[in-house]
């Protein structure tokens, strides 16, 4: 766990109060604060809180490699074969970005364009005629404007990078390895310590 220490920077960390333990490693993670249908929409005079003996732990990543992510998972999942904590992973995916138009492409984008602005104005046009005659456009659907296919543009691919959830409680290694190094305490909730939710 000592990653997360080593790793601080690159990474996002928050806790939430919401979660409650089941037994072993059971947790149910809920809102906190929040009124449910036909309870009192008046909320009790706020105590100032403590570190919640319950939680989930969350960590996000801002820049980190692979290799990295993957030790942080694989110490945390290490950790849940020992210690009752429950984690939940959501994994890496990669995302395409347009980055522009291929150069022999550009004119052909300023046709489509062209073309799409005349679709647009007409379509304006017949909107305005359809309500002048008293109707409604609930049922109008927009024009199928022209596009140019993907192989028409440069692309660049991105790694993202999945947050991991931990639920643990106040006699996890994990929760204990959290409250000694102060990462509870540093990233307390604001609104929870003030009590505006």
């Amino acid at each position: 766990m000592e990653l997360l220490l080593e790793k601080e920077s690159d990474l996002t960390m928050s806790w939430h109060p919401g979660c409650i333990h089941m037994g072993g490693n059971s947790y149910t993670v809920g809102a906190l604060g929040s009124t449910g249908p036909g309870k009192s929409s008046e909320q009790p005079q706020w105590k100032p809180p403590i570190v919640s003996k319950s939680l989930q732990f969350t960590i996000g990543f801002k820049t980190i490699d692979t290799d990295s992510y993957n030790k942080i998972v694989s110490a945390i999942n290490e950790l849940a074969n020992t210690d009752p904590v429950k984690v939940n992973v959501s994994g890496i995916w990669n995302t395409k970005n347009k980055v522009k138009t291929k150069d022999s492409f550009v004119e052909l984008e300023k046709e489509v364009i062209a073309q799409n602005e005349i679709t647009r104005k007409k379509f304006e046009k017949l909107c305005d005629k359809i309500e002048a005659m008293g109707c409604y456009l609930d049922d109008v659907s927009p024009p199928k404007y022209m596009t140019l296919p993907e192989d028409c543009f440069e692309w660049e691919t991105k790694v993202n990078f999945g947050g991991i959830s931990v639920c643990c409680h106040s006699e996890t290694q994990f929760y204990k390895f959290l409250d000694s190094n102060g990462l509870l305490e540093k990233y307390f909730p604001e609104w929870y310590r003030t009590g505006n939710f």
